[in-house]
């Protein structure tokens, strides 16, 4: 199989995504999945001029997690690469805060750069599986079971969608890549580590390519998603109506 490097850059290239001269803005934790793909960008960045940049929020939820921002920033400075700091107000509890959050600041940034301005996240295909098993189990339908949209109108991206974190890791490990492991993602508190560290590796050992399988399934279930709209679309515009679009 060839290196990831190679297939990143392929799929960075046939996606279309990006355009000469466009800023991008990736979304750094300072995990392996964000740190990878920042360095991806760095050494796959695809048509001339692309300006990169990085954002990051600190939740300042947990002790260090200044010291973990401070250490992102240096390393985009080692980098060549923009940094940009969200330091939250105190009060965010949840996951669809935080997340809320995050989205709100990488877009404030994004605006920043201009026209065709990208925003990219670090969603890998285990992300991918966590999101359909976990709506599979709250009983969503082939919409919900679409899981994480590869790209999401008009501006986000996902380029590490199709790639496992395992190689992510492996990747990280041959290149030297620096990051940092939030301790709280290991907290039981939250449901996404549980399916993360328990729930699914569970499944992968009863049922071998689970996760695979799973982040599989977000495509079909995609497709069948978007045929049932394009039907309904033709059905409401046979009446007289208009479609609507879905996200």
């Amino acid at each position: 199989m060839r290196g990831l490097g190679g297939r990143f850059a392929e799929h960075l290239a046939a996606s279309g995504w990006l355009a000469e001269g466009a800023g991008v803005v990736v979304g750094v934790s300072g995990g392996v999945d964000s740190m990878t793909l920042m360095h991806l960008m760095r050494v796959q960045i695809g048509p001339p001029g692309v300006r990169l940049h990085a954002a990051h929020v600190d939740h300042r939820m947990r002790e260090g997690s200044s010291d973990d921002a401070a250490w992102v920033g240096g390393i985009c400075a080692e980098w060549g690469v923009q940094f940009h700091l969200c330091e939250a107000n105190p009060g965010v509890t949840t996951e669809a805060e935080g997340r809320e959050l995050r989205y709100a600041f990488l877009e404030e940034v994004r605006r920043k750069l201009g026209d065709g301005a990208l925003t990219m996240t670090a969603h890998t295909a285990d992300d991918q599986a966590e999101t359909v098993l976990f709506r599979a189990a709250r009983g969503s339908g082939p919409r919900g079971l679409a899981g994480i949209r590869a790209a999401r109108p008009p501006s986000v991206v996902r380029p590490l969608l199709p790639f496992r974190r395992a190689e992510i890791e492996a990747y990280a490990a041959e290149r030297g890549i620096p990051f940092r492991e939030d301790p709280t993602n290991r907290d039981p508190r939250w449901t996404r580590n549980r399916l993360r560290h328990e729930i699914l590796p569970a499944l992968e050992e009863a049922v071998p390519g689970a996760g695979a399988a799973l982040a599989a399934l977000a495509g079909t279930s995609r497709a069948e998603a978007d045929a049932l709209d394009e039907l309904l679309d033709e059905r409401i515009a046979a009446l007289g109506g208009r479609g609507k679009a879905r996200g």
